[in-house]
């Protein structure tokens, strides 16, 4: 055809998709189903129960020895066989995922997180033993899959874990010998004038992981336990009633053992909610607000097809900022994880377009230290009239659950360029947890463990 591989999958995947109430993917991958057969690919499995679509993509990736180079499901190899496996798996994921937004968030944990784990620990074992420990082949729920998995990668020496923000301890739970001049995070949400929605979405990226046989616990913020709280939102939420029940879920702190093969410890030891450390306030509407914009949002998917090749990409590119992001408070660190994110969802889905229109140069540099090179991106986008067709990036970035963490004045002064694109919740001001973050003292990393 004279195109590149990425221009041929986008025209494919425009005609496929081009009416929503007869997808033709399906018919598609027909033509790839004896190589996917004969690879052992449960075609069945992922069409009769498309939550188990991601999980047999790492199934067919690890048993084959491919996860590294062929995560993206692009067809590039050598092999033609893998070729027509990851170009069905493709197809099949692509039609699956226009009623399934969760899909993405669970493509990034499961795929994208361990295959870039895998490649910094250059460890076997992360495959061979991490993926069973941590559920990453069974449909558990993404929050335990990420906290699974930093209990085993926690075990490993060599894996510092610096893709998460290491926090001190719970006030609750602390030392008699505690720094007094160190604000904990269940002090920064026990206030008062803290609302119950603040409380919720401040305790949902928290997660603790337990030596076992030991007093002893490293407390964690990361924003891979975010994007699995959204992913676990969508994959069983629609209802107001639903996404109150994940919300309560998510908000929970749980205590995941260390992997320690000498005393057997394995899977969460511990939940805490810390929003009952508050006396409720008959007047604070906050959590329902909280939920009525997340319906809201779940609502504008439309139409926001991501292939996996783009999505695996941003997730290498997050992976790699995130241990570069440098703050001396939760809040910025936070806002700075957020911005890298959505920084890397412009770049990545800005080279989708080059095929239907003229796409300005983008600075291509991770965001890691400020919000300048994001804004400025989006400032470029919006000049060449394509902010409409960042449709991943625009509605990722209007999840409520995400604006809890940008700064009150992101839509102020020289960032108004982002209401051109993004929409502001109403409710911001009652989610937003920036400064309240902002108070609470981070740890270095290679700090002995206290309480």
């Amino acid at each position: 055809m004279g195109l590149s591989l990425r221009s041929q999958i986008n025209i494919l995947q425009n005609y496929m998709l081009g009416d929503n109430d007869n997808p033709k993917s399906l018919a598609y991958v027909d033509v790839f189903l004896s190589h996917m057969y004969v690879s052992q690919i449960d075609y069945e499995l992922i069409v009769n129960n498309p939550r188990m679509c991601n999980i047999v993509i790492l199934l067919y990736l690890v048993r084959n020895g491919i996860l590294n180079n062929s995560y993206l499901l692009f067809p590039n190899s050598e092999d033609a066989g893998i070729n027509a496996c990851v170009t069905g798996l493709t197809l099949l994921f692509m039609e699956k995922q226009r009623t399934n937004p969760s899909f993405v968030f669970d493509y990034m944990l499961r795929i994208g997180y361990i295959r870039n784990v895998y490649v910094t620990s250059n460890n076997n074992d992360i495959l061979e033993r991490m993926c069973p420990y941590a559920g990453a082949f069974q449909d558990v729920s993404l929050k335990s899959l990420v906290g699974m998995s930093m209990g085993y990668l926690a075990s490993q020496k060599g894996y510092d874990l610096k893709e998460h923000i290491l926090v001190y301890g719970l006030s609750s739970a602390a030392k008699e010998r505690r720094k007094d001049d160190i604000v904990r995070i269940d002090d920064a949400f026990g206030t008062d004038d803290v609302k119950g929605a603040q409380r919720t979405v401040g305790f949902i990226p928290l997660c603790a992981l337990k030596y076992a046989g030991k007093n002893e616990s490293r407390l964690y913020y990361s924003m891979f336990n975010l994007l699995a709280a959204i992913g676990q939102i969508l994959k069983n939420g629609t209802s107001k009633h639903e996404i109150q029940i994940e919300l309560d879920k998510m908000q929970l702190l749980r205590y995941y053992s260390i992997l320690d093969e000498s005393t057997k410890a394995t899977g969460i030891e511990e939940e805490l909610d810390l929003t009952e450390m508050a006396d409720d306030d008959e007047n604070d509407n906050s959590v329902e607000h909280l939920v009525e914009s997340i319906q809201a949002w779940i609502g504008k998917y439309d139409k926001c097809i991501i292939p996996p090749y783009t999505i695996g990409r941003i997730m290498g590119r997050f992976y790699s900022t995130a241990p570069q992001i440098k703050n001396r408070r939760l809040g910025d660190t936070m806002y700075q994880s957020v911005i890298s994110l959505l920084n890397a969802c412009l770049l990545e889905e800005s080279l989708e377009l080059l095929d239907e229109c003229d796409v300005p140069r983008l600075n291509n540099s991770n965001a890691t230290n400020s919000d300048k090179i994001f804004f400025n991106n989006l400032k470029k986008i919006v000049v060449a009239g394509i902010g409409d067709k960042m449709k991943f990036t625009k509605w990722l970035a209007e999840c409520p659950l995400m604006q809890a963490f940008f700064t009150p004045n992101f839509w102020n002064g020289r960032q108004e360029i982002a209401g051109r694109v993004i929409e502001r919740n109403q409710h911001f001001e009652e989610v937003s947890v920036y400064e309240i973050l902002n108070q609470v003292g981070l740890r270095i990393h290679r700090e002995p463990v206290e309480g």
